[in-house]
């Protein structure tokens, strides 16, 4: 519609409810902030490709977001996204450039709908269902013969997830420059959600079940886990774990410590009702566990499978 035209500036105001397919493709001239108002339901194919916004906001009434909406635009930098019906493939295709990414609410996230966002280093996720490896980790189903990791999981340095049912099997699965992941208030992390990431650091709160969320994270060293229900094999074999805050858990399960050979100490709340079986199992150097004051826990002979640990209960 106004392809290639030499505006420098976009309005749209509140009776605006459909962009149409291509509406501003080309637009180089328009850059800034892109607003998306209240009321806009559709946003057509390639309606902001090749565009020189700097950011994006799109507003929660949008139903469908098209494919190659902002196609190859490059000087997009922050982007928000709120709680659309549909974000389709392709959808950012080349913002080779967006390093900020807030993703909230979304229904439904077609594959490879950031296909080739490259540079996106801090990446926000609140109010999903549930959040898919072949969304945010692989192109395509990774038991599938041909997957490739996706764009997403070769830059994301910093990863915060708020409000989500579930963090699926192998959500993050390999991303090997991710240091840092925030979770609050989310009901499940499954199996390897974070294995074989480049992770350092977790604070996770408000969680009712890590079942193996955290478990081959090689570079995981400090952990910080409170009001958390159940943690069930959630560090086995993190090597490198060191430093662990745990408060109000209620259940460690079995082998949620298994192979933590660098851990050496560590402190049970008195909210823990349950230690499994072999809880730190293959923990070489753990020479001490702390049960705190007041803890219902009995001590069994094997000690959990801490076999060179001193356990104390302080008075």
């Amino acid at each position: 519609m106004f392809s290639s035209s030499k505006f420098t500036k976009l309005i749209l105001e509140d009776t605006v409810k459909t962009i149409g397919d291509g509406a501003f493709a080309g637009c180089t001239g328009l850059t800034g902030e892109l607003n998306i108002p209240a009321g806009v339901t559709s946003i057509g194919v390639s309606s902001f490709a090749n565009t020189g916004f700097q950011s994006a906001v799109i507003s929660d009434t949008v139903e469908t977001l098209n494919s190659n909406v902002f196609q190859n635009c490059t000087s997009l930098i922050d982007v928000t996204i709120n709680a659309i019906g549909t974000l389709k493939s392709d959808a950012f295709k080349g913002c080779s450039n967006i390093t900020n990414l807030t993703i909230d609410g979304i229904e439904t996230i077609e594959e490879k709908s950031f296909e080739d966002c490259t540079s996106v280093t801090n990446l926000v996720i609140k109010h999903l269902d549930t959040i898919n490896c072949n969304i945010f980790a692989y192109k395509g189903d990774p038991s599938q013969v041909g997957y490739e990791p996706s764009s997403l999981s070769k830059s994301v340095v910093n990863l915060e997830i708020y409000d989500t049912q579930t963090i699926g099997d192998t959500a993050f699965s390999g991303y090997k420059k991710l240091k840092k992941v925030t979770i609050n208030n989310v009901n499940k992390i499954d199996r390897y959600a974070f294995g074989s990431s480049g992770v350092e650091e977790a604070y996770v709160s408000n969680v009712y079940e890590d079942y193996c969320g955290f478990g081959f994270c090689n570079y995981l060293t400090s952990i910080k886990f409170s009001n958390v229900e159940i943690m069930n094999g959630s560090f086995e074999k993190c090597g490198a774990l060191e430093n662990v805050i745990l408060s109000n858990v209620k259940h460690l399960k079995s082998w949620t410590f298994s192979e933590c050979k660098n851990l050496k100490q560590i402190r049970i709340p008195a909210s823990v009702l349950e230690v499994g079986y072999d809880t730190f199992n293959v923990c070489p150097n753990l020479t001490s566990i702390i049960l705190e004051k007041g803890s219902p826990l009995e001590i069994p002979e094997d000690k959990w499978g801490a076999t060179n640990a001193t356990v104390t209960r302080e008075q």
